[in-house]
């Protein structure tokens, strides 16, 4: 996933979980591809997509939590991650509807696959998601 190497602050410790600090994991993202709508001049129109996408890994921190698997003591610690010096490469298939309720205007919702090019670049190797967005078209 890109993260940097962390160890165990004793022997008799185990990971209990981790987790960024406010939550998310900041990802900035630029896509291009094209799209083929199965029937374009209906009001309800499919379509299928293919891209690629490029994602840049902006700084955040970590925070560990462990546990002492006699004592049931835990511990925190928190690592500042750096940002990746370059742009993960990923390939994005994508499906889902369009409805134009006026002449300009549509809703499209879909769902998108998107997995990383190279497997040796770091960050997240695969994802998807559900993408809705209100399109003018002119």
């Amino acid at each position: 996933m890109g993260l940097p190497p962390f160890s165990s602050p004793g022997d008799d410790y185990i990971l209990k979980h981790f987790e960024t600090d406010e939550g998310l994991k900041p990802v900035l993202q630029l896509g291009a591809g094209l799209r083929y709508w199965l029937r374009p001049t209906h009001k309800l129109s499919p379509y299928f997509g293919l891209g690629y996408a490029a994602q840049w890994h902006p700084e955040f921190e970590l925070k560990f939590e462990y546990i002492h698997q006699v004592t049931g003591e835990e511990k925190e610690f928190s690592l500042e991650v750096p940002a990746l010096g370059s742009p993960v490469s990923l390939l994005d298939f994508n499906a889902g509807l369009r409805y134009r309720f006026l002449r300009q205007l549509s809703l499209q919702t879909g769902a998108f696959y998107q997995f990383k090019i190279d497997a040796n670049q770091p960050g997240i190797p695969r994802f998807w998601g559900i993408k809705s967005a209100v399109m003018y078209e002119f």
